[in-house]
């Protein structure tokens, strides 16, 4: 079994999957899951199913090549030509056809990271959370995956939505709910 840390926040997740942002999202009675339990499940489907990729199997490296400019260029690199799909099935995968949903693509990014020694897999985590649109008239909040990166000391958030990695403390709109590390 693939060895992980599991965070819990105290806040109880309430929907399952991902929104996206472009589209209203509405809470709803049938979306809603009661505990963490259901994220951990997938989290270790997906570990169980990927075990020998670099995300769960490479040696870890000695320095990190990822600085934040070339973060941001990589990330320009991999958004070209991701297409969000919902997924309606709550199954986490590897990209397939450059489409998916948000834990489908940065899984895919955070292994393409690690693959190419751009970082090592302990400074990488995914994250569940809520995410606040405060660009429209009336904010919306949906639930979103994102990945966390430590880099030069700081953390930052790397997201589909910004072409550019956001250091945390200026990442006001986000609130995780839980994280895995892939160590």
């Amino acid at each position: 079994m693939i060895r992980f840390t599991f965070t819990a926040i105290l806040i109880i997740l309430l929907l399952s999957g991902c929104e996206n942002p472009k589209q209203t999202s509405e809470i709803t009675a049938s979306k809603k899951k009661s505990d963490i339990a259901f994220y951990d499940r997938l989290f270790n489907q997906f570990a169980d199913t990927y075990k020998d990729i670099p995300l769960f199997s490479k040696t870890q490296t000695e320095t990190n090549t990822l600085t934040p400019m070339l973060t941001r260029e990589i990330i320009g690199d991999f958004f070209q030509g991701f297409t969000y799909e919902s997924d309606s099935k709550d199954s986490w995968q590897l990209l397939v056809d450059n489409s998916g949903d948000c834990e489908d693509y940065h899984l895919t990014l955070a292994n393409y990271l690690v693959e190419h020694d751009y970082i090592d897999r302990k400074d990488i985590k995914l994250i569940v959370g809520d995410v606040t649109d405060t660009s429209k008239s009336t904010p919306e909040t949906f639930r979103h995956a994102w990945l966390s990166i430590t880099l030069e000391g700081k953390e930052y958030y790397i997201d589909y939505n910004y072409l550019i990695p956001l250091e945390t403390s200026f990442a006001k709109n986000y609130t995780l709910h839980t994280a895995w590390n892939f160590r």
